[in-house]
């Protein structure tokens, strides 16, 4: 079952802090050997999926990240909105990124962020609206076409993605 170990990472002497995918590991065992290779220490949290297969997807919110199958990036999405109607912001703001992971995502330096290599899509509050009533899958094809199953780990121009 696929793993991410997420990095908390200090900038500016601890006042500001970056959170980043540093991995998506094929099992736990994998996660654990990777962190032990690492001098994150404390800074890491591993967060273990129930996936059985891949691909698996990372949802990156104002939460931080959590790791879904499909069914449940729509929830996700209608759980984003009813916290973002507290704060209406623009419907044209980011709200998430999902990343599409269909093989284990291991960078040459785990200890930098890299995270804009994976597939991934950016969600403002519009399309969170739409993928929570369509469904994750019916959203990409309607909006992005097929998803190719072989290449999400190659770097694309980010702009093809945005939305």
């Amino acid at each position: 079952m696929p793993s991410i170990i997420v990095v908390c990472k200090s900038l500016n002497a601890g006042e500001l802090t970056e959170l980043f995918v540093a991995a998506v590991t094929e099992d736990s065992t994998d996660a654990e050997r990777l962190v032990a290779q690492t001098n994150f220490g404390s800074r890491t949290t591993l967060i273990k999926s129930n996936a059985s297969a891949w691909p698996v997807y990372i949802n990156e919110d104002d939460l931080g990240f959590t790791l879904l199958e499909t069914p449940a990036i729509a929830v996700a999405m209608q759980h984003l909105l009813e916290r973002r109607l507290s704060s209406p912001r623009s419907p044209d703001i980011f709200a998430a990124n999902i990343y599409r992971v269909t093989k284990p995502y291991i960078p040459d330096d785990v200890a930098r962020d890299s995270m804009g290599s994976i597939d991934h899509f950016h969600v403002t509050d519009a399309n969170a609206e739409e993928i929570a009533l369509l469904g994750f899958d019916a959203w990409v094809k309607a909006r992005h076409g097929p998803a190719d199953e072989g290449d999400d780990q190659e770097e694309e121009d980010e702009d093809e993605k945005e939305t």
